[in-house]
This record gives structure tokens, C-alpha cells and sequence, in this order.
């Protein structure tokens, strides 16, 4: 049978963003007709290609079929490739592994700052991370006309976000604590937790701390004032505890102690005077004996007072806390006015326009950081008018609260909630404590066992 005659042949196809074309040819049979390089070139000129044909390489396939007789791909044509950008990246300046430890829990459920080390801290102003920005790549260009662009890959944004007390520089490239505290990174954010970690045991004087403090060593006779929450991680005693959050104690004696949040307590309060608007909650091994406990929204703690029957006051419902925030807001008013007043008559000579655009430089820059200065203190003026009214307009008393105490109350233990009293006058073990329903007494229901 005598041998047929099939002619070479060429595929070509484009690739999906038509910036290159790949050709097969496939050689003849039976002495046909080989694929030419003017075949190739001619069907892409065909095909619309209207640049970047690889005549060059297109001969070397069309030789390399002819003397193998074995089919080839080549790329016929090639565009303008896009060139991908490169993403963001972030360079920590701070010890990445230990401010991305997650912070233990306390038995409370809250965050444990009284285990925070110093290779957590950051002083204010400190460099935490340095951004590399991303850098958009170039597109590229089909073959074909219209020419359409080629959009490169898409590049990522630095893995970071900015959280708490966080500066970012005009450049977007520097990331810096705006306060002093623990860092954090968890979750892609970075964010400062405004702490001051106290190693040292504290004998006497008054320490006023922006942000929250964790005392780790005893402290005696102290007054301790923080914007924040405060954790004593040991014992003190005859101390003033001030916090405008929550307090964390572990043992504390002839103690007093204010706090905006809720009291938290791990082993004893002994002869301490407290009070919160929140609640002071104990473990169930905690022991409260001697002193006063205000805590409007109620109190949950182990043992209460002692078989030596000292007496101690449990009381809820009522809103004690009130009356000394004022007394505060009234001195913080009284300091704000009068430090207004003291920049006012240093700026009085400056007061003319003439006078200050004659100034020299540095002395402007000083009449600017005084202005700025009694802005802030009228601010703040404005901010104390505003939280007075809202402490005369709304009362805290809630006497909807209980008292549960799962270890055991003593005589000599007395227990409020609003207007209703009760002295106890024989042993109560694992009750709570509510107001009867007309209001006039506090009565005892066990707990139950949990199963």
C-alpha cells in the first residue's frame, strides 16, 4: 500500500492573559510538506499579533521537527509580561516571641498582668516595628490590538495593624508607644498596654502612676494612685489604694481601697475599708475579716468575718462611691481652674498681635505650648463639669444584688443591701444573701452543690 502524503502542521494558542502565543508543530508523514518559519509568522500575523514574534526562535523548532521528526512547542510570540511588586514586610525592633505570648488568664478570667516580664515592656517613645510598604508591581501588554494591559499580581499590605497607644510616623514606616507599658502583638495588631511594673517592696510615700501598676513585692504604708487598674501581687499593708479600674489583691491588712471597677480578691482582706461601685469577688478560699466592704453591685467571696467574732460589714445596694468621686472631681476642678488661671497671667504680655509676631522664635514656640497647655486644662475643666452631672443626675443603689458567700459567715457580721440589715448571730455556711421582697430584711438561702 503505498505511503500518504500528510502535510506538517502548527497549533497555536494563546495563554490566558494573551501575552504570549505557544506553537506545536508537528512534522509531515509520507515526504509531505514541512512547517515553515513564514507559516508560523504568517498565521500570527493572522491571529492578530501584532509584535514580539520570535522569529529566531520559531526557525530553531521548525530545524529541530524537521531533523528529529517529533513534534515541538515553542513560545511564537511573547508580550510584555506584567513584573509582580513585592508585599509589605514588618522588622520588629522588640522581641517578637515575647510580645506574642498570650497573657495567662487570671482565675478571675482576666487578663494576668502580675505575670508580664520586662522583655514585654516598652518605655513611652520606643521604636516597636519597622514597615517595609509594598511595592506595586508593573503591568504588562497583550499581543493583539487592542492592546490591553496586564494588571501584576496584587501585593499585601504589612501584616500589622495599629492598636492602643500605638504612633505611626507621617511615612506610615514607624510604629512607636505612645505610652509606657506591655506590648502586644496577637492577631496581626500591635497595641501598648499602659502598665508600670513595680519589682521593688514600697515603704511610705505617695506614687501616682499613669496607666495601670503591678506591685510585686510587699508594700507598706503606701499611697498608690493609677489611672488604670492596679494588681498587688503580694501583701500590703496600711495602704491607700486608689484605681480608676479594677483592683487585683492577694492579701491586704488596715487598708484602704477605691476602685472604679471591681474588686478582685485571691486570698484576704483583713480590717480594710473598700470601696467600689462594682463588685468585689473572692475565690472561694478568700477571707474577708474586720473593716467595711461597700460594693454596690453586691459581693461574692469565701469566708466572712471569724470565730472571734470581729465585726465586719458587708454592704450592697447603696451607693457609696459617689460622694468620694465627687470630692474628687471637686479638687481636680479646683487645680484645673487655678492652673488656668496661673498660664493666663503669663500670657497676658503676649496677648497683643503686634507684640507676639515680634517675638523671637523660641519665645513663640513657648507662648504656643502654654496656649496648648490651658486648652487642655479647660478641657478638662469641661470634662469634670460633665461627669459631676452625670453622678447627680443618675444614682448607682441597685438593690437587686446578692451576697454569696460559699465558706462560712460568722456572728458579728453584718450584711446590707440597700436599707435592709441583718447582724448574724450564729454560723451560716455556703448561702446567699437577698433582700426580702418589702425591702425591711436580708434573708439566707443555702447554695446548692454543684453535681
Amino acid at each position: 500500500m503505498a505511503n500518504i502524503q500528510v502535510n506538517g502542521s502548527l497549533e497555536l494558542k494563546f495563554n490566558a492573559d494573551r501575552s504570549q502565543v505557544l506553537a506545536t508543530i508537528h512534522p509531515p508523514r509520507g515526504g509531505g510538506k514541512d512547517i515553515t518559519a513564514a507559516d508560523v509568522a504568517d498565521r500570527l500575523k493572522g491571529m492578530g499579533v501584532t509584535y514580539g514574534i520570535r522569529d529566531s526562535a520559531i526557525r530553531d523548532a521548525v530545524h529541530t521537527v524537521s531533523e528529529t521528526s517529533t513534534a515541538a512547542t515553542v513560545v511564537a510570540a511573547q508580550g510584555v509580561l506584567p513584573q509582580d511588586g513585592t508585599d509589605g514586610s514588618v522588622k520588629f525592633l522588640v522581641d517578637l516571641s515575647a510580645i506574642s505570648q498570650p497573657i495567662p488568664r487570671h482565675w478571675s478570667g482576666l487578663p494576668d498582668y502580675s505575670t508580664i516580664g520586662p522583655a514585654r515592656m516598652a518605655s513611652a517613645g520606643t521604636e516597636l516595628a519597622h514597615i517595609v510598604l509594598p511595592h506595586n508591581g508593573t503591568p504588562g501588554k497583550t499581543l493583539t490590538l487592542p492592546i490591553q494591559p496586564i494588571p501584576p499580581k496584587p501585593v499585601k499590605a504589612a501584616p500589622i495593624t495599629v492598636g492602643d497607644n500605638v504612633s505611626v510616623s507621617d511615612d506610615r514606616t514607624r510604629l512607636t508607644a505612645r505610652e509606657a507599658g506591655a506590648v502586644i502583638y496577637h492577631a496581626e495588631k500591635l497595641s501598648v498596654e499602659p502598665l508600670n511594673l513595680v519589682d521593688e517592696a514600697i515603704n511610705g510615700g505617695s506614687y501616682r502612676y499613669t496607666g495601670a501598676v503591678c506591685l510585686k513585692a510587699d508594700t507598706t504604708g503606701a499611697s498608690i494612685s493609677a489611672s488604670g487598674f492596679v494588681y498587688a501581687c503580694t501583701h500590703i499593708r496600711g495602704c491607700r489604694i486608689r484605681a480608676r479600674g479594677d483592683v487585683f489583691i492577694n492579701d491586704a491588712t488596715d487598708c484602704t481601697i477605691i476602685a472604679d471597677g471591681n474588686i478582685y480578691l485571691t486570698s484576704r482582706l483583713e480590717n480594710c475599708e473598700v470601696n467600689t461601685p462594682g463588685r468585689l469577688l473572692g475565690t472561694p478560699a478568700s477571707i474577708v475579716v474586720g473593716g467595711s466592704i461597700s460594693a454596690t453591685n453586691g459581693c461574692e467571696a469565701g469566708t466572712v468575718g471569724s470565730d472571734s467574732f470581729v465585726i465586719t460589714e458587708i454592704n450592697a445596694g447603696v451607693d457609696s462611691f459617689s460622694s468620694v468621686r465627687l470630692r474628687e472631681l471637686e479638687e481636680d476642678l479646683c487645680s484645673a481652674e487655678e492652673n488656668v488661671k496661673r498660664i493666663q497671667l503669663v500670657l497676658r504680655p503676649f496677648g497683643n498681635v503686634t507684640t507676639h509676631a515680634s517675638l523671637p522664635e523660641d519665645k513663640k514656640q513657648l507662648v504656643q505650648r502654654l496656649q496648648e497647655q490651658a486648652h487642655a486644662q479647660e478641657s478638662r475643666i469641661r470634662e469634670i463639669h460633665s461627669e459631676k452631672r452625670l453622678l447627680a443626675i443618675g444614682s448607682r443603689a441597685n438593690t437587686n444584688v446578692n451576697l454569696v458567700f460559699k465558706g462560712t459567715v460568722y456572728p458579728a457580721v453584718w450584711l446590707r443591701i440597700g436599707t435592709a440589715a441583718t447582724q448574724i448571730e450564729s454560723p451560716v455556711t455556703a448561702s446567699a444573701f437577698t433582700r426580702s421582697a418589702g425591702g425591711k430584711s436580708v434573708l439566707a438561702t443555702p447554695l446548692q452543690e454543684a453535681a
